[in-house]
């Protein structure tokens, strides 16, 4: 009688373990969660501002194989990663042509020798 007892207890003290370490592990993940900001790829392609000339164009084997492309604004170098979008803005863009694209928009200005034209960034947002 004392055996199934003790069983019941060690039992019942296993499943309160468990549960309580499960509420931690909720409760951990709930807060990394709000501390990263859950947004579409759209989001992040829309918080670009650029403005300037494509330095260099290519796919960074280094880096994930990401589509990059280089601008150059004075002595100023950024890079923009094209990994998401699917339209073919990558392929169109040539290393010598001129970006413009402001803030909270998906749309890139692009001028070249003969060309400027407007171009709606296709972004894949996993939907």
């Amino acid at each position: 009688m004392k055996s199934n007892s003790k069983i019941i207890i060690v039992a019942t003290s296993i499943i309160v373990c468990l549960f309580l370490g499960g509420v931690v592990v909720y409760k951990f993940y709930e807060g990394v969660n709000k501390l990263i900001p859950n947004k579409k790829a759209s989001e992040f392609y829309r918080d670009d501002n650029y403005s300037g000339l494509v330095a260099a164009k290519y796919i960074d084997s280094f880096q994930h194989n990401y589509r990059t492309i280089v601008i150059e604004t004075g002595n100023k170098r950024q890079k923009f990663l094209f990994d998401h979008e699917n339209g073919g803005f990558f392929e169109f863009v040539q290393v010598g042509d001129s970006l413009f694209k402001k803030k909270d928009t998906l749309d890139v200005r692009l001028k070249r020798k003969n060309l400027d034209t407007v171009i709606r960034m296709q972004i894949y947002d996993g939907t």
